[in-house]
């Protein structure tokens, strides 16, 4: 192992993470965001069928019109929100526990799709589709969510995706390509299996699914054969988780605000253009009654 990771990396910036205040405080406000659509089935374990019928029921919760759950046939392994065609796609093979099923809803529904049906229906409607650089923010409140639900923050989030793509573009000075880092990424899983528990065999076996899946997913979009060059919006995971637990230690208020629409609350530009134009929470709830009680007019006309 120490034969392939880089020799010489700097000492990291320290940075603590939330303290159990924060946490609760960020719990309480994601249960009040989300608690609505994410009381799932009593049961164990969740077949991909099974999944897409509580994210179909979770989308009807939020009002989502013209979004569906579908079931996806590809070779893709991760629960994905697309934005373009207002699905969220479900991997055939896909099976999630309880929990982590309730934090996918919070991540994906409760924050992707939320932010994305809030801002259209808000005073600035291209916070449906997110001000510039947005994603940090985006990706940050939804993880955070993520952890807020399981009430406890051990790691910040994306440390793989985020070390992934250090090795490849060359952080220690030495860029790589798509074999070179699938040959630390294996490493480093299976170093990782054997400390979970795993025996040999099977550690080394997992090892080298999450490393190759990782490995394409980094470098997807290029020649996988050129040093240095690869797919880098997976850095937004963990910086941005990092940014939001600060956001929520630094200015609790803000969290008020995160379902408004997609806009980055570390961003002092972002937050500068929501408070000029008076953007809130309050403005958020103010549309929705307006919709509801369009929505009652019309109904009351075809009686």
């Amino acid at each position: 192992m120490s034969l392939l990771l880089p020799e010489n990396l700097s000492e990291p910036e320290k940075t603590e993470l939330p303290s159990a205040d924060v946490i609760r405080r960020a719990g309480e406000a994601t249960n009040r965001e989300v608690n609505h659509i994410t009381n799932v089935p009593d049961q164990v374990r969740f077949q991909a069928e099974e999944i897409k019928q509580v994210f179909a029921e979770s989308l009807e919760s939020l009002k989502a019109e013209g979004w569906e759950a579908v079931i996806d046939t590809s070779s893709k392994t991760r629960i994905s929100v697309d934005q373009e065609e207002k699905k969220v796609k479900i991997p055939s093979e896909r099976k999630l526990g309880r929990d982590k099923l309730r934090a996918l809803i919070a991540h994906e529904l409760g924050t992707h799709v939320t932010r994305r049906v809030n801002g259209e229906r808000s005073r600035l409607m291209i916070l449906g589709l997110g001000l510039d650089r947005y994603e940090r923010g985006e990706e940050g409140i939804a993880t955070m969510r993520e952890q807020a639900i399981a009430g406890k923050v051990e790691e910040f989030a994306g440390l793989e995706p985020h070390f992934a793509i250090g090795l490849a573009v060359g952080l220690d000075g030495n860029p790589r390509n798509f074999r070179t880092v699938y040959s630390v990424l294996e490493k480093y899983f299976q170093l990782k299996g054997l400390l979970g528990g795993k025996e040999q065999g099977a550690a080394l076996l997992s090892a080298k699914t999450n490393a190759w899946n990782m490995a394409v997913r980094t470098f997807r979009g290029t020649d996988c054969k050129t040093t240095g060059v690869c797919f880098t919006k997976d850095i937004v995971y963990r910086e941005g988780n990092m940014v939001v637990w600060d956001v929520i230690r630094d200015r609790p208020e803000e969290m008020m605000r995160f379902s408004v629409g997609k806009y980055d609350p570390a961003n002092e530009r972002h937050i500068w253009i929501l408070n000029t134009l008076g953007i809130s929470d309050e403005d958020l709830t103010e549309e929705q009654n307006k919709e509801k009680a369009l929505d009652e007019a019309i109904d009351d006309l075809n009686i």
